[in-house]
């Protein structure tokens, strides 16, 4: 699980890369296209935002990673010890 918000993470981080050295092409409209929706709990929205925030700062992917998991660690526990 901590892979696939890692990858989110990625996708978004460097999808603005991306879209900053693009160049305009034709579009070509997709039929099949689906719409994924993902859904978070308390705790994947804390990795996720200690995740971005220790990009931000300059950590490398995994310092980042630690943190953000470290985060996680906490965030569960604490659901465990209000349930």
């Amino acid at each position: 699980m901590k892979k696939l918000f890692f990858s989110a993470v990625a996708l978004v981080a460097f999808n603005s890369v991306s879209i900053a050295n693009t160049i305009q092409i034709e579009e070509e409209k997709v039929k099949d296209e689906k719409a994924i929706t993902f859904y978070l709990t308390k705790c994947d929205q804390i990795y996720l935002t200690t995740l971005l925030k220790a990009i931000e700062l300059e950590f490398s992917n995994e310092d980042a990673s630690d943190i953000a998991g470290a985060a996680y660690q906490v965030c569960k526990e604490k659901e465990v010890k209000q349930n």
